[in-house]
């Protein structure tokens, strides 16, 4: 009877999970209150820092949204009129 060892008969298979590295080092676990809010600070200077480098990318990126957006309201004026002037003649 070899093929009591197939999937779902008899007996139990074990199963092998394969993970690979976590993709971000757990923080380690604190000890006391005291070491649990020097992390977090620590934690939130990181984030200060890194949020500050980013803002003027940010802002600049805003700016040129800003810039397109009004481009494309006045292209659509634009067409808008144009559309307008030409379909004017035609009814008269």
């Amino acid at each position: 009877r070899g093929d009591d060892r197939v999937w779902g008969r008899g007996e139990q298979l074990p199963i092998f999970v394969l993970r690979g590295p976590p993709l971000y080092p757990s923080p380690p676990s604190p000890q006391t209150a005291d070491d649990a809010r020097d992390f977090f600070k620590r934690k939130i200077d990181f984030l200060t820092k890194q949020m500050e480098k980013i803002q003027p990318a940010l802002q600049e990126k805003h700016a040129m949204k800003q810039a397109v957006v009004e481009m494309m309201s006045q292209k659509i004026q634009q067409l808008t009129a144009l559309g307008a002037a030409q379909a004017a003649p035609t009814k008269a």
